[in-house]
């Protein structure tokens, strides 16, 4: 699944393919059935390759929006029916590696099984972060439904925590519809590119 801005036209489109600058992707994501273990790492990291790729591809400049270089990025996720092993178990470290998380996921959703996402524990920050916090009228504690891998106050990068919504026995939809109004939230925050198309191809090249 690629969320492009629908204001865009492609690059190329030729019937069968549209191709788009990288500035204008806002979303990738990957929509399975069950997963396994192994089935589930593996999404995961070609998530994030992909979000590399990206990312990387940009020529254009990022118009640095008031929420701040958090959302220099673009949000992926994965969607599943549910997933085969115990999932509270695993560590996003341990499905990353030596990958940086700037490429990790966004959330992950099983229809079975619940949202996985982040969670700010603004204790990690500096003293100097959260005086400035402080002032700002935060309470010093931790945030859950944080849809990144990490958040920065300032220029201070605090790493976020793994965090699960399980199925609410109440609300049997609760969690997706919170993944949906995360979707949304986040998508409206991401940075917005100024860019020439013409340098996607190659016209002014000297």
């Amino acid at each position: 699944i690629v969320g492009f801005n629908s204001m865009m036209s492609p690059i190329i489109a030729d019937g069968l393919t549209r191709m788009f600058p990288s500035e204008e992707v806002y979303i990738i994501g990957e929509i399975k059935s069950v997963l396994s273990k192994s089935k589930y790492i593996d999404a995961l990291r070609k998530l994030a390759k992909n979000k590399q790729k990206i990312l990387e591809g940009r020529i254009g400049k990022g118009e640095k929006k008031y929420v701040g270089k958090t959302y220099d990025t673009i949000i992926t996720f994965l969607l599943c029916s549910k997933v085969s092993f115990d999932i509270k178990n695993l560590l996003n470290e341990e499905i990353y590696g030596k990958i940086p998380r700037k490429y990790w996921h966004n959330m992950v959703l099983s229809i079975e099984d619940g949202l996985l996402t982040y969670a700010i524990d603004f204790t990690k920050g500096t003293p100097k972060t959260q005086m400035k916090l402080k002032r700002l009228g935060f309470k010093i504690e931790r945030l859950s439904l944080f849809p990144y891998p990490f958040i920065y106050i300032g220029d201070e990068k605090i790493n976020t925590l793994q965090d699960h919504k399980y199925v609410d026995d109440k609300d049997q939809y609760l969690h997706i519809m919170t993944f949906l109004i995360l979707m949304s939230s986040s998508s409206r925050d991401i940075w917005k590119y100024s860019y020439d198309p013409i340098e996607y191809l190659g016209f002014n090249n000297t």
